[in-house]
């Protein structure tokens, strides 16, 4: 990519970046450098950063095109910061200024979504970290997901392209598709991915743990609406149903009324509202109302109107008296006409998870469900024909959820209890397996199955509003710290301890991303006294290739200028490489009778897991050739005067 002259920045002090010839040598070698800049590092001038200003249109892509220009900007941003740590090993910088000038290149990441506009790539994290990030592909690819998103709902928001009078309600039909893309390149990824109990020899895969994904958190959200409705019951408070909505002056393209639409992002509907809600919070725990299970506690869930302006719907529980609080203070932050309306929760109609069954459905992707009560109804009709969210179009309402970052539901209220909750559950021993009373007492008491088995007979219904009002105190989180794939140190929780000193450790899982992973693992674990083989590789013990490998496959000795292919030592995606040698050294465990697999074999195999790219690499390991040593000085100089 060409570098503006302009953009050059001279140092201060020439003499401290004299580069002598052994230095220009090693910049000439990096292959970092065009000769352009490196005339100008001989006169002391620093190359300024390449700048990614090729207009990308993200908003017109999909997921797969995306892929593709994250590896060319993952690939730009190592470039850049290898240049950087380069001349600050050459010390053609200082620590200080490598430092400022790391800062300016997170600080300056930028894509160009048209000529004429720039969107910046934010990690929002330290500069040390950021760095990390700008070389890793799934934090860019997230990013340019966002950048993509945004730019396409708000271009159809200021267009008015979806809503309205439009044939796309809710989303449009290309936000629909990216989305749906998205859900099959997830799908294809989780099947090829397999995890495996530690301490059991259940196999499966990822994708059979996101099986009936959408319904179970579906089952979750009105397990939970029935049990914070028996709580409010048990506190004998009342149930109220609030609707908020945005001023019309964020509804791009409302089905009736005049279009008053002023905003550059469609996402803000949802931030307005949710601003006024943190303030509602804040006004009311002032008041000496704050949330909790005694006195304010529930459930929201967010919808959309057709032209994707996100709207709430909140089931609160609270006494009478407190409600008049919350009314006058919901009047002054929401003043506007009906951006509120609250209505008493009537028990002669139906109880309160009655009141929100639907609402649930539509806070999640419901158009796989086969439950008659989650199919649409006539009902439907009536609610589209007033600018509602409709089981007839779950998927778009998801899809155009999923597109603007929104947290389809969340309760409030309820403290940790939550996650309490489902970590308990994850418990799957009988209660009988355990020796202290105090763990018996509090898994019968708040876990949904206590027999071992997960039969609807044996369900306990109420578990959740046992463990809020009785035992959240008697159990408490264990975590520990670890280093996450950045090397930075996190923590997670590893178990939960009980009020007894008991501490429960939570099933650990292994993770294989490949089938040859998974193939050695399993010979491993059948076979423990056979010496550990490199995973992906099929190959038989002896020292002559065990030193033949270290020797061919060790990454620092391959050097920037050899004539040696690099691709010979490259495997393809998903390459099963079988190397052969004398057949009478192969290594044979004691007791085994299988014979040897063949090509054809190791090709099935693959072929089973449902690859999309698969082939075998033959190495001949007595005619395999030796890397050479890395090229001295001399040498570099004799090939870079024959080009």
């Amino acid at each position: 990519m060409d570098i503006n002259p302009s953009l050059l920045s001279t140092a201060t002090n020439i003499q401290q970046l004299f580069v002598d010839r052994e230095t220009e040598l090693k910049l000439i070698a990096s292959r970092l450098f065009n000769n352009e800049e490196l005339e100008h590092l001989a006169k002391g001038i620093l190359p300024a950063p390449k700048v990614y200003d090729k207009p990308l249109r993200l908003r017109t892509c999909n997921p797969l095109q995306i892929g593709g220009i994250t590896k060319d900007i993952v690939l730009e941003n190592r470039l850049e910061i290898d240049r950087l740590n380069l001349l600050e090993m050459l010390h053609l910088v200082t620590p200080e200024e490598l430092e400022a000038r790391q800062k300016s290149f997170i600080q300056n990441l930028y894509i160009y979504e048209e000529v004429d506009s720039k969107r910046k790539i934010d990690f929002s994290v330290r500069t040390v970290q950021a760095l990390k990030r700008a070389c890793d592909y799934r934090s860019v690819k997230k990013q340019l997901v966002k950048i993509a998103n945004e730019e396409r709902i708000n271009e159809e928001a200021r267009y008015a392209k979806i809503g309205g009078q439009t044939n796309e309600p809710y989303c449009s039909d290309q936000t629909l598709a990216f989305r749906k893309q998205q859900q099959e390149i997830t799908k294809e990824t989780l099947s090829k991915i397999y995890v495996s109990g530690k301490h059991s020899d259940q196999l499966i895969t990822l994708a059979d743990l996101a099986l009936n994904q959408e319904l179970q958190k579906f089952n979750k959200l009105y397990h939970l609406t029935k049990n914070i409705e028996l709580m409010a019951d048990e506190a004998g408070l009342t149930g109220y149903f609030i609707t908020f909505t945005a001023p019309a002056n964020f509804h791009p393209n409302p089905i009736k009324g005049k279009k008053s639409y002023d905003q550059v992002d469609v996402r803000n509907a949802h931030t307005h509202i949710q601003k006024g809600w943190k303030l509602i919070r804040a006004r009311l725990a002032k008041a000496g109302i704050p949330l909790s299970t005694t006195t304010f506690f529930g459930l929201r869930t967010v919808e959309m109107h057709q032209d994707g302006c996100a709207h709430w719907h909140l089931m609160i529980f609270t006494t009478p008296e407190n409600f008049s609080v919350f009314d006058n203070i919901a009047n002054k932050i929401f003043p506007g006409y009906n951006q509120w309306k609250y209505e008493v929760i009537d028990k002669s109609k139906g109880d309160a998870a009655s009141y929100i069954f639907k609402y649930i459905a539509k806070a999640v992707d419901s158009s796989q469900f086969t439950h008659a009560k989650l199919k649409p109804d006539s009902l439907d009709s009536e609610l589209f024909a007033l600018d509602k969210s409709v089981l007839t179009h779950a998927s778009r309402v998801s899809a155009a959820l999923k597109a603007q970052r929104i947290r389809q539901y969340q309760c409030f209220g309820l403290g940790k209890a939550l996650t309490k909750y489902r970590l308990i559950n994850k418990i799957q021993e009988h209660v009988d397996t355990f020796a202290s009373p105090s763990v018996k007492t509090i898994l019968s008491a708040c876990r949904m199955y206590n027999d071992g088995s997960r039969n609807k007979e044996g369900r306990n219904l109420v578990g959740f509003m046992n463990l809020v009002n009785n035992f959240t105190g008697h159990i408490a989180l264990v975590k520990e710290e670890y280093l996450n794939r950045f090397g930075e140190t996190a923590k997670r929780i590893t178990g939960l301890e009980f009020d007894c000193g008991y501490i429960y450790e939570l099933p650990r899982y292994d993770i294989y991303t490949s089938l040859p992973d998974l193939l050695e693992a399993e010979k491993i674990r059948l076979y423990p006294e056979m010496p550990a083989l490199d995973a992906m590789h099929i190959s038989v013990i002896n020292e002559e290739l065990d030193q033949l490998e270290r020797e061919t496959f060790r990454i620092s000795q391959h050097a920037a200028n050899d004539d040696i292919d690099d691709g010979f030592f490259k495997e393809h995606e998903n390459t099963v490489t079988v190397i052969y040698s004398v057949p009478s050294k192969a290594y044979r465990p004691q007791g085994a009778n299988d014979k040897r697999p063949t090509a054809s074999d190791l090709l099935k195999i693959v072929k089973e897991t449902n690859i999309r790219r698969y082939n075998v690499s033959y190495i001949d390991v007595q005619s395999m050739k030796i890397h050479k040593p890395p090229l001295d000085a001399d040498e570099v100089l004799a090939l870079l005067s024959n080009w």
